[in-house]
């Protein structure tokens, strides 16, 4: 099912380009309702760490396929322990393993 918000999209950036002082300095004089985080099982790492704490948003959503990092740094703990959905190998039904798609697709457009 879909949910269709009207929604105003701030330009995207790397963490990288986020992480220059000047931009740290932007980011921390804007106001966000809403911000996602794309491969946040990097977020422990230092320069996310300078990002996230520069960041006054309403909600921050990480989403990561791989939140178990090897230096065993809590990922989840840097989103209050709030897990949405976890998917694991054990929880995928046998006939859709080896399908391009393991779970239903849906795209929505957004308002530049």
């Amino acid at each position: 099912m879909c949910f269709f918000y009207s929604v105003t999209v701030a330009p995207l950036a790397s963490v990288a380009s986020l992480a220059r002082p000047d931009a740290l300095a932007a980011l921390a004089a804007a106001r966000f309702d809403y911000v996602i985080i794309d491969e946040a099982h990097h977020a422990p790492a230092a320069q996310y760490q300078r990002v996230l704490g520069a960041l006054d948003a309403g909600f921050v959503l990480g989403l990561t396929a791989t939140p178990e990092r090897l230096d065993l740094a809590s990922v989840a703990g840097l989103f209050h322990d709030h897990i949405a959905y976890t998917a694991t190998l054990a929880r995928i039904p046998p006939a859709a393993k080896g399908q391009a798609c393991l779970c239903p697709a849906c795209a929505c457009a957004a308002n530049p």
